[in-house]
Parts: C-alpha cells; sequence; structure tokens
C-alpha cells in the first residue's frame, strides 16, 4: 500500500472519530477506543487493507451501524454477541 493511501486512510478514521465525538458510546472512556459495528457484520473487514477497512469503517457510518467504544467495552459486547461455538449473533440470524 502506498504512502498517500496510507495517509488517506489515518485522515478517514480521524473524521470519523471526531464525527462520533471521540468518546465511547457505552462508559464514556476517551482513550483506547476501537470502531464497532453497532450490529455484526463479520470478521472479513478485520482482514482487509487498511484503506480498504477505511472505506467499510465510511460506509458503516454512512448508514448508522458505527459507534466507538473503549476496548473493555468492545471485549464486552463482543462476548455477549458470542453464542456457543464462538457464532456471532448476525451468524444465528434466520434465513431470509
Amino acid at each position: 500500500m502506498s504512502k498517500r493511501q496510507k495517509l488517506w486512510a489515518a485522515k478517514v478514521r480521524e473524521t470519523l472519530r471526531i464525527r462520533l465525538g471521540w468518546i465511547c458510546r457505552e462508559c464514556g472512556e476517551t482513550s483506547g477506543l476501537e470502531f464497532d459495528c453497532i450490529t455484526p457484520t463479520g470478521h472479513a473487514h478485520h482482514r482487509l487493507s487498511t484503506d480498504q477497512r477505511a472505506t467499510f469503517y465510511r460506509r458503516q457510518m454512512a448508514v448508522g451501524n458505527l459507534q466507538l467504544l473503549c476496548a473493555d467495552c468492545h471485549a464486552a459486547k463482543s462476548a455477549h454477541e458470542q453464542g456457543p461455538l464462538g457464532a456471532t449473533a448476525s451468524d444465528r440470524l434466520p434465513p431470509p
């Protein structure tokens, strides 16, 4: 990935953090913040390149599905969403 792409992705992440208020939505913490999809979308975006992940988070923000959580709140939310054998809530949705 080029330096230009990395800089662009960093600016996107910064803009999203500003729009989300630089604060954990659950507890109000202001450090160690992580992006979180309110409604889980799976884990594939974790394997994307930095610029592709920034694009993914921009899309999630556009549809109102992005929030900031501190590491502790994010871990608690993720643990709550996981069911038996690590299945996520979105994996357990009934077929359309």
